[in-house]
């Protein structure tokens, strides 16, 4: 045998027994090669839909909020409307002229600690929700203070309006009026109610005990309309039942309550209570009642909760 045929007979021989024990087979390195990419393909994250949100936005809120109207609903016509002792008495769907029960709606009344609605307002437009602000001796020694604030004391705006719309807070409502400057707070209140359309309204103080603080049942729909369009959350939190305040130095916690009678009713979305010996008692509630807002107002009442009700299993009814 020649050193050629040698040469290819033991090269022939070195194939076959690599071939048989896996060591040299084209079929296996293609597989090798497949796996490897697979394994790389498997490895490279997708890219996800969206961006996920790092945590929820400061003004998120869990209260529903029903749709604004875009036609009133109908009512049957004979439906008999309650009688009521209250000075004034109304009933709407916010969002519409749909009014489905008025009594002496056009009348001009005092109507007390309501007006730290229009107070909310003007502080949410001046400063927001995280400005600081510090309690001054004035705010605390206002008429029927609650003495919780303390002076010297430091709240975000927003902490202060829990305390305002849920327990009608006179100290809270004078500390952030007096942070701007208490004559152009006032100024600005009286203004914002030019500017909506409130032609029957007045202020003379942020927190109502003024008598001089007068609206109309058909101007506080107006004040409602606006804010439950232009500012929802300030209702959402005039909707909570209770709300934990903390005081930014110490990190003091007072616990805040709403003392507004409908607040443990499902169909709550907000409102305000207000009470003096001149304007007696007042109430406007807001309430969900077949996917849309209505607004129930009675003033002057001497059972205010009681009238109130009366208007409210009316409405409910319907």
């Amino acid at each position: 045998m020649s050193k050629t045929h040698a040469y290819n007979f033991i090269s022939i021989i070195v194939v076959i027994l690599s071939i048989a024990f896996g060591t040299y087979s084209a079929g296996s390195l293609r597989a090798e090669s497949a796996e490897e990419n697979r394994t790389t393909v498997a490895n490279i994250p997708e890219a996800p839909a969206s961006p996920l949100p790092l945590a929820l936005p400061a003004e998120q809120h869990t209260l529903a909020t029903p749709s604004a109207p875009s036609s009133p609903l109908s009512f049957p016509t004979n439906s008999e409307a309650p009688a009521i002792d209250a000075i004034v008495g109304f009933v709407s769907e916010l969002g519409t002229s749909n009014a489905l029960y008025e009594k002496s709606a056009t009348a001009r009344w005092p109507i007390a600690s309501i007006t730290k609605l229009m107070a909310a307002v003007v502080a949410f437009e001046k400063y927001g929700f995280d400005t600081a602000v510090t309690i001054s001796k004035a705010a605390t020694t206002v008429e029927s203070a609650k003495g919780n604030l303390k002076v010297g004391e430091t709240y975000f705006v927003k902490s202060l309006l829990y305390a305002m719309l849920l327990e009608s807070s006179n100290e809270a409502a004078e500390a952030l009026a007096e942070h701007g400057g208490r004559e152009a707070f006032i100024t600005a209140m009286n203004e914002t109610a030019t500017r909506i359309g409130l032609r029957d309204t007045s202020f003379a103080d942020p927190t109502g005990i003024s008598s001089v603080n007068q609206s109309t049942a058909h101007d506080l729909a107006r004040l409602a309309d606006y804010i439950f369009t232009n500012y929802h959350p300030l209702l959402e939190i005039s909707a909570h039942r209770t709300n934990l305040i903390t005081e930014l130095k110490t990190r003091r916690q007072i616990v805040v309550r709403n003392i507004h009678p409908l607040a443990a009713e499902k169909t709550f979305l907000g409102g305000k209570t207000g009470y003096t010996e001149d304007a007696n008692g007042n109430l406007l509630t807001l309430v969900e009642y077949r996917g849309r807002p209505f607004m129930i107002v009675v003033l002057g009442a001497a059972d205010r909760t009681g009238e109130t009700r009366k208007l409210y299993e009316w409405l409910i009814g319907q």
